[in-house]
């Protein structure tokens, strides 16, 4: 828990890029994307703007060049993003990248980690999908060679802002265990590279080069540690970008309820709509409290940090769904469209739930942690 001073400030940091956020007019942007079938070319200038506000410096030790507030300051801000639907770099840099980086070691970590808090570059993960997480695969292959250097090759799933980053990490399976690496441009090819249906961009990433051995972020032995920051992490704090994008569903449809007439007076008198929408908001009070106790959780060094993680992104993920569709459903046809701000949202719902692991996944990841939990305890 922060002190009250720290918590203050970090509430007075939210206010400023909750009022940048706003000013930006995200959603506009989102439908010219789409209109055009092309990435917006300022999403970097963007980047650089949320670096000068020290955004991504908030989860970065002073040691590195941030300030170290910690995992739920960052879920506080991961949250704001979510409402205002603004999602790409911040995702995939801030939220996935990030834990990473900070418990990985090298030069090349260290240079990724300053560049990426100037805001000067763009860092992806190429993380399994939820089906090779299962199987317990990986998209890369990698290999010794004598010279010390590591032969890398595989193709991974879409990777969300793979088409704009400057760096790509990855693991990849070896003979002698799971490895992380740490890649810039000229490593890797992007294939199909385009807009997602939300607007954002992705692209999918093709490795067959030799890498020097600077360019691995941890041993082999060290492997599931890094996999473990984006599934424990990396989805508490999607899981906190999603809170926050269902919060601002939830808001919009009632604000449409309100105002929307059907045989002469407001759908929200109607009291069906009202008891769904009463399950929604209690759903979300559980829901805001789930992830906020996994942040808290994994600032304090809690054991239990993997489990609530996954309790945190097993719930938002499917919550998210049932929000978005509920709301989707309550505006009728139009909330289908483009030209309904809703229609964003349960997009958004959608692909982010698949970075980190979807909801089935870790729903399934938080059974298999209270079994062994409870095997510890017996």
């Amino acid at each position: 828990m922060a002190r009250p001073e720290v918590k203050d400030q970090i509430d007075s940091f939210a206010n400023v890029v909750d009022r940048c956020l706003a000013k930006r007019k995200i959603l506009g942007r989102l439908r010219a994307n789409l209109a055009r079938n092309e990435r917006d070319r300022e999403d970097r200038a963007l980047w650089r703007e949320d670096a000068g506000m020290g955004v991504p410096a908030v989860m970065v030790s002073e040691s590195l060049g941030g300030v170290g507030l910690g995992t739920s300051a960052m879920g506080q801000l991961a949250e704001l993003y979510g409402r205002h639907m603004s999602g790409g770099i911040f995702l995939s840099t801030a939220c996935l990248s990030l834990p990473v980086l900070v418990r990985s070691h090298g030069e090349a970590r260290d240079n990724a980690i300053r560049d990426v808090v100037l805001g000067s570059a763009i860092v992806c993960v190429a993380f399994p999908t939820s089906a090779q997480i299962a199987k317990g695969e990986l998209p890369f292959s990698a290999s010794c060679t004598q010279s010390g250097d590591w032969r890398v090759s595989g193709r991974s799933a879409p990777v969300v802002d793979g088409d704009i980053a400057d760096f790509i990490i990855t693991p990849a399976s070896s003979p002698k265990g799971e490895v992380w690496f740490l890649l810039n441009r000229r490593h890797f090819t992007r294939e199909r590279a385009g807009v997602t249906m939300d607007g954002g961009g992705a692209a999918i990433i093709a490795l067959d080069c030799e890498l020097p051995a600077e360019a691995r972020l941890c041993t082999p032995g060290e492997g599931a540690v890094l996999a473990e920051a984006v599934l424990m992490q990396g989805a508490a704090l999607i899981s906190a970008w999603l809170l926050g994008l269902a919060e601002k569903a939830f808001d919009m449809t009632l604000s449409h309820l309100k105002t929307r007439k059907q045989f002469g007076v407001h759908i929200g008198s109607f009291q069906a709509l009202q008891h769904r929408m009463a399950a929604l908001y209690c759903d979300l009070a559980v829901g805001r409290s789930v992830v906020e106790r996994a942040l808290q959780a994994i600032d304090e060094g809690d054991v239990r940090s993997p489990l609530f993680a996954s309790a945190a992104k097993a719930r938002m993920g499917a919550l998210a769904y049932k929000v978005t569709n509920e709301a989707v459903q309550m505006h009728g046809a139009i909330g289908l469209t483009e030209e309904a701000d809703i229609s964003f949202y349960l997009k958004g719902s959608r692909l982010a739930d698949l970075m980190a692991g979807h909801h089935y996944c870790h729903s399934n990841r938080a059974r298999i942690l209270m079994l062994g939990a409870t095997g510890a305890q017996l």
